[in-house]
């Protein structure tokens, strides 16, 4: 079933050509082609940050020599206003359609990418093209608004390091469209410390709501992301690959301070030694037997997940050494202070992924990974079981001041 779907889209993005017949094919499905930056319906752009040594970091993994990374340059930041455009709230990542171009900003890695994801109406790609349903879900219009997405946007990690920093970047942004409405996946709003976050920003604008797979068509504003990563994936690019994840200093930085502003300051109940605990049942591990063995050194429990915006800044912020498993819980790393200490559990098959590890050099922190053998399963569901003498080891060689 699958081939003879394939093999129809193949036929359909052919046909897309011929006159008569495209406008009758495209009423269902777009025939586009994927790009980083589009070129279509432009009416006003320009650059708000130019080219700059971009934040870089390696994996360093506890007790092995440390790895320097090798300098990297992030490209311009810059901004477009698309008209006629279109955009689907998807929580994989965020793309716009104009005639036949989708652009889905830039990429770590050179394409073509993987652009095909459950839910985000994308259903078929070859190389550069692809195919859009532009039938599925409610249309909204608007006569100018500036586009707010990020991948996984319902993770609290890439809605404050991807999407969140569009918004404080549109500040930047000159009249009308500074000031013009922004669009909100409809989905963040179930989760109360992202709408926290999201106020911090807003400036008096009014919010257009997109309902999971709604779309958003009118003149759109599109900002480039303060964070360059390889999602969607890129099918050309070597596995694996040393540096999969760049940040933006400037811009990041000033965007940190937002909430330090607001929130910083305070002398943090939890004490300076924190163990980031998890709740839910995705990578389940012996949690609460780790917990033990973090107390022994003065390590207090807590799920960043249950605090309040205020509280996590202030978790953050007043720790010096951090522990726990890698995850959304650590975006928090954002807020911590210079020179604070981390030591991190991951998946033994993402030695590479240096999304964390780039918050850490962003605010002058030290960051150590322990790895893992997951049992059997996905990446970012394999359940896992740690040997508690060998934290006790590790968490006492991490303390010491000889680390």
């Amino acid at each position: 079933m699958k081939q003879i779907l394939r093999t129809v889209y193949i036929v359909l993005h052919a046909l897309a050509n011929i006159p008569g017949l495209g406008w009758l094919i495209s009423r269902w499905v777009r025939p586009v082609q994927v790009q980083e930056i589009i070129t279509r319906g432009v009416t006003h752009e320009g650059t708000i940050y130019g080219p700059t040594p971009a934040i870089t970091s390696r994996v360093q993994e506890f007790g092995q020599p440390f790895v320097q990374p090798e300098p990297e340059h992030f490209p311009p930041v810059g901004w477009r206003v698309v008209e006629r455009a279109t955009t689907v709230a998807t929580r994989h990542f965020p793309y716009l359609v104009h005639g036949n171009q989708m652009m889905i900003g830039p990429r770590r890695n050179p394409g073509p990418w993987t652009v095909v994801r459950k839910g985000n109406q994308v259903v078929w790609e070859s190389g550069f093209r692809a195919l859009v349903n532009m039938t599925r879900g409610h249309t909204t219009d608007t006569d100018g608004a500036i586009l707010l997405g990020g991948h996984s946007h319902t993770n609290w990690y890439h809605w404050l390091v991807d999407a969140l920093p569009q918004l404080h970047t549109a500040r930047l942004l000159p009249e009308p469209f500074r000031s013009w409405p922004v669009c909100v996946p409809e989905s963040i709003f179930r989760y109360p410390t992202m709408v926290e976050a999201l106020e911090l920003f807003l400036d008096g604008r009014d919010v257009i709501r997109i309902p999971e797979g709604g779309r958003i068509r009118g003149s759109l504003c599109w900002i480039d992301s303060l964070e360059i990563m390889n999602a969607p994936d890129s099918l050309v690019a070597t596995r694996p690959v040393s540096q999969i994840h760049l940040l933006h200093r400037e811009g990041m930085e000033s965007y940190r301070q937002v909430f330090l502003d607001r929130f910083g300051g305070h002398t943090s109940p939890w004490g300076d030694k924190i163990f980031i605990t998890r709740t839910g049942n995705r990578r389940v591990y012996n949690q609460d037997e780790i917990a033990a063995v973090a107390a022994e050194f003065g390590f207090t429990a807590v799920a960043p997940e249950t605090l309040s915006l205020a509280e996590q800044v202030t978790l953050f912020s007043g720790a010096t050494h951090i522990i726990g498993p890698s995850g959304a819980g650590f975006a928090g790393m954002l807020f911590a202070s210079p020179d604070t200490h981390v030591l991190c559990w991951q998946d033994s098959r993402l030695t590479h992924m240096t999304i964390l590890p780039d918050l850490a050099t962003l605010t002058h922190s030290h960051y150590w990974h322990l790895f893992y053998t997951p049992e059997e399963g996905g990446i970012f569901t394999s359940n896992y079981h740690l040997d508690p003498s060998v934290i006790r080891q590790k968490i006492h060689d991490f303390v010491s001041p000889a680390s």
